[in-house]
């Protein structure tokens, strides 16, 4: 999945997207080598061991998921979550084609 968002870069561009992975398992220096085997240089990779992130998600949604991840999260301009995805694996995450249908549709 991270190498989807690695190859349409571009694409995510000119949809005036920002890309912010998070990785919350893993080191900074795994997260570094994420970066460069998965990113390609293109964009980093955070790593968020003390998982703070979850404290600014929406509580139901938190509460609900309880730290699953692989997730996306597509947040609009406002800073609201328009939709996200929680999966198992980054396999069964929406493809790139997806994420995009759907920014289009949240920017109208």
């Amino acid at each position: 999945m991270v190498t989807d968002f690695a190859s349409a870069f571009e694409q995510l561009k000119k949809h005036n997207v920002e890309l912010y992975p998070i990785t919350t398992s893993d080191t900074l220096e795994q997260a570094r080598e994420l970066e460069t085997k998965y990113a390609r240089g293109k964009y980093p990779i955070y790593c968020d061991q003390e998982k703070q992130i979850f404290k600014v998600l929406p509580q139901d949604w938190t509460r609900y998921m309880a730290d699953k991840i692989p997730a996306i999260f597509i947040i609009d301009k406002k800073g609201i979550v328009r939709q996200s995805f929680y999966k198992d694996h980054t396999k069964e995450l929406p493809k790139i084609e997806e994420v995009l249908e759907l920014i289009d549709k949240f920017a109208k």
